[in-house]
């Protein structure tokens, strides 16, 4: 909710105008970035009032306000990689998701080591900074003409002129829901048989588990819809195989679950045992074949490329 009022999908507008008129550059850049840094601090004093006189936790609300600054910064993030598509530099568009996604899993894990959960909140915000850290700095160097310099004299009309933006994209959300439904009802509730199973399994192994009962209670939600899934795709689309998956699918699940089983039975640490399975997940991506070298050497010839 908060982030409909910094985003109020001005990018789409931008990407737009500026895309069919290099001159109305600076003009869309320093009144979106005015209304941003303004709407931010709004939010961020709203939010805090709100976490403040909350029954939370220290910790769940230190916790929150992190979360809720990664969310800022991915806002202006996404603000800065609308320019480069409006200017067709979608090269720099990649790089800033690649650098942003490397950078939040490795600073992400660090954070988990060193600190736990406020370590991996850091970790995600550190990671995001550095991607926005990059997308400014290409910015500036590769578009001459832009100049920093705060304004907020047109955003009245921004914000008109961005509002279907903002409609058409609320009518999307609804619509795209209706359309979930409706396939619930049509397919003999798929749906509607998970969700309830769901809602039933978490209030049972929550209070028996805590959170591990709500991890279990998804894996089985998630395991019916991939069975009702594959029946009534059975069904209405004819027969088809699934061995190949099925292999794969059974070659993880033993795999994991050994690990799993020896962890337990040695006490290994979680940390430990967590990067264990990182490394053998990203192993198993490459025998696979979900990820090809060729793939990672493309992906590293763009970060190179000045």
């Amino acid at each position: 909710m908060f982030m409909i009022v910094l985003d109020m999908r001005l990018e789409q507008l931008l990407i737009k105008e500026v895309a069919f008129n290099k001159d109305n550059l600076n003009l869309y850049f320093n009144n979106i970035i005015t209304y941003r840094f303004f709407s931010s601090i709004f939010i961020i004093l709203v939010f805090l009032a709100i976490i403040i006189y909350s029954s939370y936790s220290e910790r769940i609300k230190v916790a929150l306000f992190i979360v809720l600054f990664f969310f800022i910064s991915t806002m202006f993030l996404t603000f800065f990689r609308a320019f480069f598509r409006a200017y067709e530099k979608i090269k720099y568009e990649s790089i800033s998701i690649v650098i942003e996604k490397l950078y939040i899993i490795l600073f992400a894990f660090i954070g988990l080591i060193v600190n736990g959960l406020f370590g991996f909140l850091i970790g995600l915000l550190f990671g995001n900074l550095l991607s926005l850290s990059y997308c400014v700095y290409f910015l500036f160097k590769k578009v001459p003409s832009l100049v920093f310099k705060p304004i907020y004299i047109s955003i009245n009309k921004l914000l008109k002129n961005a509002l279907p933006f903002l409609v058409a994209d609320l009518f999307t959300i609804i619509y795209f829901r209706l359309c979930s439904v409706m396939i619930m009802f049509i397919t003999n509730s798929i749906v509607g048989i998970a969700t309830i199973i769901n809602i039933i399994t978490n209030y049972f192994l929550i209070q028996k588990f805590n959170y591990i009962g709500a991890c279990y209670a998804i894996v089985m939600t998630e395991s019916l819809i991939t069975i009702i899934y594959y029946i009534n795709i059975r069904k209405y689309f004819g027969g088809f195989t699934l061995r190949k998956f099925n292999l794969k699918l059974g070659s993880v699940l033993i795999i994991f679950g050994s690990i799993y089983y020896l962890s337990m039975y040695y006490s290994i640490s979680i940390l430990i045992t967590l990067l264990i399975f990182i490394l053998l997940y990203l192993i198993l991506l490459f025998i696979f074949r979900i990820v090809e070298i060729s793939q990672l050497k493309n992906y590293y010839k763009l970060i190179r490329e000045k």
